[in-house]
């Protein structure tokens, strides 16, 4: 039902009196042609809507990224099985086209000699360590060298509440100087979007470059950005900006992780943020 200057109408109903037109599926669901935003919606019926042709792919969301990843991981004797059931069911064996070009396939798996490769040990700068299972843990270890952290920004793009910030800055500092990326500055340069109505992120960026120049606390090194979510386009924004115009290392998260940031999470982003001001990782012996 929809609200017309204060009346109750159905959408065939709106239709059937604004537009003279009886919609044949009335029951179907609608299509929004709008924004994605709450209240910025445009909902029409499926039957008056067209596609247009050559539009952009979106990227997936998060939920259809899960379902692939939920799809794709099956442990190999299931993968294995489903494998055979498609072979099964695909019935190369009464294929005609097949047998034309004398073509036989075998419905048992190729049997191959292989063995299993010693994982490498990892050099620390304190100890050494061989992965079990393709797996090894940062805790207690510290990076080959870390690069003292001492003028660095947080650009948000992002609903965050500033204690959660404030308390993600004091764990990411306490992780880097546990796992050897030691943050000589423990208070970052903020700059919020929703400080700032009607500013773009680019901008947001270059103001906290600016920032970092005059704090006189050394070059700045790089910004840590606080995205809504994984696909957000703010992401490219943010990559461009650092790589080619500022010429400033940059590392994004996702504001979700922000308030449940655990020491793995951390020292995960202190990894990607060591790599990023050249400093040296772990190595093979």
């Amino acid at each position: 039902m929809v609200d017309i200057q204060g009346e109750n109408m159905s959408v065939a109903a709106y239709f059937r009196l604004k537009y003279k037109m009886q919609l044949r599926y009335p029951n179907l669901p609608l299509v929004n042609v709008g924004s994605k935003r709450p209240g910025k919606e445009a909902w029409l019926p499926i039957e008056v809507c067209v596609v247009a042709a050559a539009q952009h792919c979106a990227n997936m969301t998060d939920l259809d990224s899960a379902e692939i990843v939920r799809q794709t991981s099956y442990p190999p004797p299931i993968r294995q099985e489903k494998i055979m059931e498609q072979v099964y069911q695909a019935g190369f064996v009464n294929d005609p086209f097949l047998a034309a070009f004398g073509i036989k396939v075998d419905h048992n798996f190729e049997r191959i000699q292989a063995h299993v490769i010693d994982a490498p040990t990892l050099l620390f700068k304190n100890v050494s360590e061989r992965p079990t299972g393709g797996q090894w843990s940062l805790r207690g270890k510290k990076f080959v060298e870390g690069i003292p952290v001492r003028n660095w920004g947080v650009i948000v793009a992002a609903n965050v509440s500033e204690r959660d910030i404030h308390l993600f800055d004091v764990k990411l500092a306490d992780s880097g100087d546990q796992c050897g990326l030691p943050f000589e500055d423990k208070n970052p340069m903020l700059i919020r979007q929703d400080q700032h109505r009607g500013a773009q992120v680019d901008e947001l960026m270059k103001m906290c470059h600016q920032e970092l120049e005059r704090r006189g606390a050394g070059p700045p090194q790089f910004l840590l950005g606080i995205l809504q979510s994984k696909n957000s386009p703010v992401y490219g924004v943010v990559k461009r900006m650092s790589d080619t115009v500022l010429g400033l290392p940059s590392q994004c998260i996702v504001s979700e992780n922000v308030p449940r940031a655990n020491l793995p999470f951390c020292v995960g982003v202190c990894l990607k943020i060591n790599t990023e001001v050249e400093g040296q990782e772990p190595h093979a012996a």
